[in-house]
């Protein structure tokens, strides 16, 4: 995403350098043919190195080269959320409206408020799986609630 931009600075540059004592001077018309090769061969090399080079640099993957396997790779994501609340729609604010007002989902995926799991219903066909279990959910009674007002 950044060649053609980079590029066209490129371009810009050898237009504006021309002629001003940078060790070129290209007369008439032939200055804009002379920016868009700079400008197509910028792109190119970048493209190229990017290609070529860069993979040069990149992680090589330790597990499948000592011969192990990844533990996780069956682990889906249907038993991640099941357990966790925070998942990939329920954080998302602006699919849990389009969950509720067009697609009209029942139920709609819920949005995820800390402390508030116990709202996120089920519904496999969205991709919604948490549930809280039943006394999972640690309350304060009013007791202990007033004890800690009074010592703060």
């Amino acid at each position: 995403m950044c060649a053609p931009c980079c590029a066209l600075i490129l371009s810009c540059l050898i237009f504006k350098a021309n002629g001003q004592g940078f060790g070129y001077d290209v007369q008439g018309d032939m200055i804009v043919v002379v920016s868009f090769c700079a400008c197509v061969a910028h792109v190119l090399v970048h493209l190229l190195l990017l290609r070529i080079v860069v993979p040069l640099f990149g992680r090589q993957d330790s597990d499948t080269s000592a011969g192990e396997t990844d533990p996780d790779k069956d682990f889906t994501y249907k038993e991640l959320n099941s357990s966790v609340a925070q998942g990939w729609f329920s954080v998302n604010p602006i699919h849990c409206l389009r969950s509720e007002h067009i697609y009209e989902h029942t139920p709609p995926c819920r949005y995820f408020v800390g402390g508030r799991e116990q709202l996120l219903e089920v519904n496999e066909k969205i991709g919604c799986y948490f549930k809280e279990e039943e006394g999972s959910c640690e309350t304060e009674d009013n007791e202990s609630f007033e004890a800690q007002k009074t010592i703060s």
